[in-house]
């Protein structure tokens, strides 16, 4: 398994006193978490260490029309921009994500959706029905199934974004599945390892851990799992074969996404039902193939800006890598391939709040920017130790003095579930700026205070 350089010393920023750190150094134990949520670390003294690791850490976003975030008008999702555009970590895009249909499917990142003069525009969309591809009903459904038309010319949705993202060169992105591919026999020898462990678990425990569900041809979704069946794996009474068979069915979803027209020109030819990989799973391999070495006797690590599902707002609202559901099956699916997979390591992932630059107002709108500066101080000098209760009071206090004056577009960040539909207008012309005052406070305070942002102005209306 090759390694970027190991880390240096400075790394030490990374590190808590919590429970997670005493974990990582047991052998028996293959994956452990270090939130960042909870550290003492100064955000700058961490920004300083990941300069020069932005390559090696991921921020995941879905595919989408990431127009907005490359001009720092994306809302809530101006956290892209503070990261990637920043240079402290890199635009993996997930894209085996289902388009939006009323309240349905990716509403964050928008996938059937152009911005086209400052303006959502919804996609004409194809998907394969009765032999051919035909106008869809709106429905949601996969997007990387899906064609489009755009400016006359049809083309596979994945493409379309693909080749849109590639005009934006301040956002530095790879698709995730492009990543996962260059280690293409590695992946399908620990897929294969993974579900002969699954064939044999008859809780199908394991099965839920690698599958998200299946998708048909038409693009449309089911959350049904393939189980085994003896002498095969089937789903809806479909045999799909052995492990070697359902691995390279997995994998073939993967190449859709990375070479679509190659894919299409045979849709006769494939398979009516394809599993689609869990974001366990992904974690997973994900965080195994793009480890960096860590000093001392844990293993290796992975640098992973998260946004609002994976890391959460603590202590407000956890994040999915929170749960200890979440982190048994990641950690079953990481001793399994620990045990049987030379290239497998024990692993730690290094989870970074990416929702922190929440806080960052646009450099030029002076009424945020003095507010913003106000709460950080007012809060720095507020409390010893931390009390969510009491943080939320203060920002509630602190926002029925400033709701006046702060501006829209802040406001409308901290509405829940806020993504590319949900922007707020601006007259102001800067970009999302990192000035001292948000720089300064730790990891953990930050986490504190974007968590109380989240919980007062997410149900407010100005």
């Amino acid at each position: 398994m090759t390694h970027t350089p190991d880390i240096q010393p400075s790394f030490k920023v990374f590190q808590h006193d919590g429970q997670d750190k005493a974990e990582l150094k047991s052998n028996a134990s293959s994956f452990s978490v270090v939130h960042l949520s909870d550290s003492k670390s100064s955000i700058s003294a961490v920004l300083n260490v990941l300069q020069s690791l932005a390559s090696s850490a991921p921020r995941t976003g879905h595919m989408g029309d990431w127009t907005a975030i490359a001009k720092g008008r994306a809302g809530a999702l101006d956290f892209n921009f503070s990261v990637i555009v920043g240079g402290y970590g890199f635009a993996s895009i997930h894209a085996l994500t289902m388009t939006e249909s009323g309240d349905a499917g990716d509403r964050v990142y928008c996938p059937a959706s152009i911005v086209e003069g400052g303006r959502t525009v919804p996609l004409p969309l194809m998907s394969w029905r009765g032999g051919a591809f035909r106008p869809t009903d709106g429905q949601s459904l996969f997007a990387p199934l899906l064609l489009t038309t755009f400016k006359g010319v049809s083309t596979p949705l994945a493409d379309l974004h693909r080749s849109r993202m590639a005009s934006h060169p301040e956002i530095r992105f790879r698709y995730e599945v492009d990543q996962l591919l260059e280690r293409e026999d590695d992946l399908r020898e620990g897929l294969v390892c993974l579900l002969d462990h699954a064939a044999e678990d008859t809780s199908h425990n394991l099965t839920d851990s690698l599958f998200k569900g299946v998708v048909n041809r038409q693009g449309e979704f089911s959350q049904e799992k393939p189980t085994w069946h003896g002498s095969c794996f089937r789903v809806d009474g479909k045999s799909l074969g052995s492990s070697g068979d359902l691995a390279d069915a997995m994998i073939t979803l993967f190449r859709v996404v990375q070479a679509p027209d190659r894919f299409f020109s045979r849709m006769e030819q494939v398979p009516e039902v394809l599993p689609v990989i869990s974001n366990t799973a992904l974690t997973v391999f994900t965080g195994q193939f793009t480890a960096i070495n860590e000093p001392g006797d844990v293993g290796v690590a992975h640098l992973h800006w998260g946004a609002r599902d994976m890391a959460g707002l603590p202590p407000y609202r956890k994040g999915y890598l929170s749960e200890k559901s979440m982190r048994r099956r990641i950690r079953r699916l990481s001793d399994i391939l620990c045990q049987n997979c030379s290239w497998a390591s024990r692993w730690t992932l290094f989870l970074l709040p990416a929702p922190m630059f929440m806080l960052a107002p646009l450099s030029d709108d002076t009424n945020d920017m003095g507010a913003m500066e106000h709460l950080v101080s007012t809060f720095a000098t507020s409390q010893s130790p931390r009390h969510f209760l009491e943080t939320e009071k203060l920002v509630s206090n602190w926002f029925d003095k400033r709701r006046k004056t702060l501006s829209e577009y802040f406001v409308a960040r901290f509405r829940s579930r806020s993504g590319l539909r949900d922007v707020a207008s601006t007259s102001c012309q800067g970009f999302p700026t990192l000035p001292e005052f948000v720089t300064a406070p730790s990891m953990e305070e930050a986490s504190y205070l974007t968590a109380a942002l989240q919980s007062v102005l997410g149900s407010s209306h100005k």
